[in-house]
C-alpha cells in the first residue's frame, strides 16, 4: 500500500443525508450515534485512523519475504508430485491479507475430475485406514523430496492435515480435498479486491481482536476468517453499502459454480473483476466507517441473531446462546465453534462503543504491533 493510496482513503468524504442503497435485512440499526459523532469530530477521527494506516504500513514493509518464502515452497513442492495432483493456497497466502505472521495454507486436491473427487472424499473421510495411508503416502513423497522437517501427519483432527516447516522456517500446513475453504479464500479475495478499504478495514478489526486477547484459533478462539466475514457482512449490511451483494455479482463464487474455475484464480494469483453497480457510492473514510462499525455490531444480539456472508441478520434456529452463528454458504459445518463467542463479541464492542462515546479515537485506531511467528533470516 502506497504512501499516495492512504491518503486518498483518509480523504474520504460522504454526505449523511445519502439514500440508502442497501438489499439487508438490518433495518433495525439506528446509526443516529456515529451520524452525530461525525458531524463533530470526523476530522479527529481521519487523522488517528490515518496514524493507524502509517503504522500498519510500516509494519507489512517485510511482507514481501513471507511472499518469497511462499513462492520458494510452492515451488518445491510441485516438484513432489504429478502434475495431476494441484496445491491450491487458502486463506491470507491467497486472499489479499498476508501479513507478517501469516503461514501458508495449502489444499491438495489430487484429481480435477468431480466424480473422482467426490470418490475420494467419501473414501478418505470415511475409511480411516484409507485416509492414513493416503496422507502416509504424501508425507514420505514429501520426505523424499527433502524440503522441509515434517511432523508425523494429523490422521484424526476435526481437519486431517499434514505439517511442516520448510527450509527457510515457513510453516506449511496441507490438508486434503476441502473444497469450501478454497470457494471462501476467493470470496473474501474478491471482496477485498473490489475495494481497498475492506482490507484496511479487516486489519484494524484484527488488530483490536488482538488487542482484546481473542484472536487465536489455534487455541479455540476467533480466527481471521471471522473477522474477515464480520467486516464483509457490515459493508454490504449499511445503508449505504461499500460492498455490493459481491456472491450474486460473481458467478464463480456460486456454490453450483464448477470449483476448478475457483481453483485457477487462486493458483495462478490473477486479477478478479466484479462490476461496481452502485448507484450512490460510498466515500467514507476507514476511520468513518470503523466508528460505523461499532455503531452497527454494539447493536446486534449474537446471543439470538446469526449473520450471513451477504450482509443480512437472522434470528437463529436452534437455541444456543453460547456459539456465536455465521450462516456460510460456503461451509456446510458452523465455521465458528469458539466458546461463549457471543459475550465475547458484546464485551468487545462494547469497549470499543466506550472509546468512541469518550472520544478516545487515539486509542480506538492506537496500533497494536504484531508478533511474527517466524524471525525473517533475511532481515
Amino acid at each position: 500500500m502506497s504512501r499516495g493510496l492512504v491518503l486518498k482513503i483518509v480523504q474520504r468524504s460522504f454526505s449523511l443525508n445519502s439514500p440508502s442503497t442497501s438489499s439487508s435485512n438490518a433495518s433495525f440499526i439506528d446509526y443516529s450515534l456515529s451520524q452525530g459523532i461525525f458531524k463533530d469530530f470526523l476530522p479527529k477521527i481521519d487523522y488517528h485512523s490515518h496514524g493507524f494506516i502509517e503504522k500498519l504500513n510500516e509494519d507489512l514493509r517485510s511482507v514481501h519475504l513471507i511472499e518469497k518464502k511462499i513462492a520458494s515452497v510452492r515451488n518445491d513442492l510441485r516438484k513432489c508430485f504429478d502434475p495431476e495432483i494441484r496445491l491450491v493456497p487458502i486463506g491470507s497466502a491467497a486472499n489479499l491479507l498476508l501479513n507478517n505472521s501469516s503461514d501458508l495454507d495449502l489444499v491438495l486436491l489430487p484429481f480435477k475430475n468431480s466424480r473422482q473427487w467426490k470418490d475420494f472424499m467419501k473414501k478418505f473421510s470415511e475409511n480411516e485406514q484409507f485416509r492414513m495411508s493416503y496422507m502416509n503416502k504424501i508425507n514420505l513423497q514429501l520426505k523424499a523430496k527433502k524440503i522441509g522437517f515434517s511432523h508425523d501427519p494429523y490422521y484424526k483432527a476435526r481437519i486431517p492435515l499434514i505439517r511442516f516447516f520448510s527450509k527457510r522456517w515457513l510453516q506449511v500446513d496441507i490438508q486434503f480435498g476441502n473444497i469450501a475453504p478454497i470457494r471462501s479464500s476467493l470470496f473474501v479475495r474478491t471482496c477485498v479486491e473490489y475495494d481497498e478499504r475492506v482490507g484496511l478495514l479487516i486489519h484494524w478489526l484484527t488488530n483490536k481482536f488482538q488487542e482484546a486477547g481473542i484472536l487465536s484459533s489455534k487455541n479455540l478462539k476467533f480466527s481471521r476468517y471471522h473477522v474477515n466475514i464480520l467486516v464483509i457482512h457490515f459493508l454490504q449490511a449499511i445503508p449505504y453499502p461499500v460492498l455490493p451483494q459481491i456472491i450474486q455479482l460473481s458467478p464463480w463464487l456460486s456454490t453450483k459454480n464448477d470449483w476448478n474455475n475457483a481453483v485457477k484464480v487462486l493458483t495462478r494469483q490473477g486479477s478478479v473483476y466484479v462490476p461496481n453497480c452502485s448507484e450512490v457510492p460510498n466515500e467514507q473514510s476507514v476511520g468513518a466507517l470503523a466508528v460505523q462499525l461499532i455503531d452497527y455490531f454494539s447493536q446486534i444480539d449474537f446471543h439470538t441473531n446469526a449473520i450471513d456472508t451477504r450482509g443480512n441478520v437472522v434470528d437463529k434456529l436452534e437455541n444456543d446462546p453460547l456459539h456465536f452463528k455465521i450462516v456460510d454458504e460456503f461451509f456446510a459445518e458452523p465455521t465458528c465453534r469458539v466458546s461463549e463467542a457471543p459475550r465475547l463479541l458484546t464485551d468487545l464492542f462494547k469497549k470499543l462503543k466506550e472509546m468512541v462515546v469518550q472520544e478516545k479515537y487515539e486509542e480506538l485506531f492506537k496500533y497494536h504491533q504484531l508478533e511474527k511467528k517466524i524471525k525473517n533470516k533475511e532481515e
